[in-house]
């Protein structure tokens, strides 16, 4: 039987709620002798089951398997720019920017570029340097011998340069913007002997410079190579005070190179016995 808790009373265990006042009814029937309101004894509705489509499965799979490739490409892009900004600040130290501001300026002809321009290895005194990034190469039949290696011949120049040295000083004092490079072809015999010297190219207008520069690499001497003899391209620099090597460097290659018309009798002699 069930009973109205407010008036007390008794219904049939069919009936829920009392007729009178409308409240629930309590007691009722009992399960393996308890109350049919004990908490212990009432019985829940099973849980819903949690279920998942088959076709969600690869695509849950897939975005698992996207996302270390996604965090590589991130890290990969903030490595590159990192690298980017280095390179660039290690770029800019070494002079390598200073091409786009020369590139920048107009040239008026051959108009040379200001002295104070750069700070890279700049000099006090003129100078006569090598530029071999501007087409340092050796060719012909004594090539492979071992006296002719490049970097043999480039420092036998070098260590002939004095007198070039102190023939570029005096010049500079009387004109002071000769400067720029000249690219001069050399030949060599299998006895170590400058045979022929030529102007390949140059920026440097003064013809009379140029020929006491060809005249003074006639008394260049070389180990001999019984291999045979070789032709050199050999540029160059003659480096005012107060310009760095960058800017010239530079400057040379914004204007391109110049093409010469030559003749032998106006740029090489024959070897005197």
């Amino acid at each position: 039987m069930k009973s109205c808790p407010s008036c007390s009373r008794e219904y049939d265990n069919a009936e829920n709620f009392c007729r009178i006042d409308g409240a629930r009814l309590a007691g009722g029937a009992v399960k393996d002798g308890a109350p049919a309101d004990d908490p212990s004894k009432t019985i829940f509705p099973a849980a819903e089951t949690l279920t998942v489509s088959p076709k969600q499965i690869p695509a849950e799979r897939e975005k698992k398997a996207k996302s270390p490739w996604i965090m590589l490409v991130v890290l990969l892009g903030l490595a590159g720019v990192m690298g980017g900004g280095i390179l660039t600040y290690y770029a800019g130290g070494r002079g390598v920017g200073l091409l786009k501001d020369t590139l920048a300026r107009p040239f008026a002809g051959e108009g040379r570029p200001e002295r104070s321009a750069g700070t890279h290895a700049r000099t006090d005194v003129a100078q006569v340097l090598p530029a071999e990034e501007l087409g340092f190469n050796v060719r012909g039949p004594g090539v492979l011998d071992v006296n002719r290696r490049d970097s043999l011949l480039s420092q036998k120049i070098e260590s002939q340069f004095g007198r070039l040295r102190g023939l570029y000083q005096q010049q500079i004092q009387r004109k002071p913007d000769l400067m720029g490079t000249v690219t001069l072809q050399i030949s060599i015999d299998s006895s170590g002997r400058v045979t022929r010297v030529n102007e390949s190219k140059s920026h440097i207008n003064d013809g009379d410079f140029k020929k006491a520069v060809i005249q003074e690499a006639y008394a260049w001497r070389f180990p001999p190579a019984p291999a045979g003899s070789v032709e050199i391209n050999y540029p160059l620099l003659f480096l005012p005070p107060g310009m760095d090597v960058a800017t010239i460097v530079n400057w040379e290659r914004a204007i391109g190179p110049r093409t010469l018309v030559r003749t032998e009798s106006k740029t090489s002699r024959p070897v005197q016995p």
